[in-house]
């Protein structure tokens, strides 16, 4: 740190991987990285893919994951009509995928899986099913959607997967979340 204390870094892929909750794309994405690219519409795009209800299949932009946490059911706490987590000394409004998109759940477990998005100093947790990987693919829109928090579809990973749409969906929710907080 700036003042001299020791501070602890954590590798959050590195972790995943070894516990089994990311595959192995990790240093492939890396080593993609350093190759040029010949086309910027063809550019690879790195992906969190997550399943939603028993077998609903995901993808967001890595790039708006501000962090992934698992947190115990039992943290969550109710404010007016919003189930919340106290994060970081804040009160951060929770997102049930599922639910939104009235999948269902696939499972009953004590802990649940929480993509965080953060803007302008505040923070959304996105309740999802499972993390299933990290991916860097070239993704191509093939069935859009007009369906809000739903960009559309497209093949990843040979499989077909929805793409969220994270601003879409918390405006559907909470259609003031990205108004000026002050």
């Amino acid at each position: 740190m700036g003042d001299g204390r020791v501070a602890l870094i954590l590798d959050v892929l590195g972790l995943a991987q070894a516990s089994n909750v990311v595959g192995e794309n990790r240093e492939r994405a890396v080593n993609d990285k350093d190759q040029p690219h010949t086309s910027a519409a063809a550019e690879k795009q790195t992906m969190l893919v997550f399943q939603y209800g028993q077998d609903g299949r995901m993808a967001m932009n890595l790039s708006l994951v501000a962090r992934l946490e698992e947190f115990k059911k039992d943290t969550v706490e109710k404010a007016g009509d919003c189930q919340v987590v106290q994060y970081r000394g804040h009160i951060m409004p929770l997102i049930r995928v599922s639910d939104f998109l009235q999948a269902g759940s696939a499972k009953d477990t004590d802990t649940m899986q929480v993509i965080v998005y953060s803007e302008q100093a505040r923070s959304v947790g996105l309740v999802v099913d499972r993390i299933l990987d990290i991916v860097e693919e070239v993704i191509v829109l093939q069935k859009p959607s007009k369906r809000a928090g739903l960009l559309g579809s497209a093949v990843i990973q040979q499989r077909v997967t929805d793409l969220l749409d994270v601003r879409g969906l918390i405006k559907a929710v909470n259609p003031t979340f990205f108004e000026n907080p002050n």
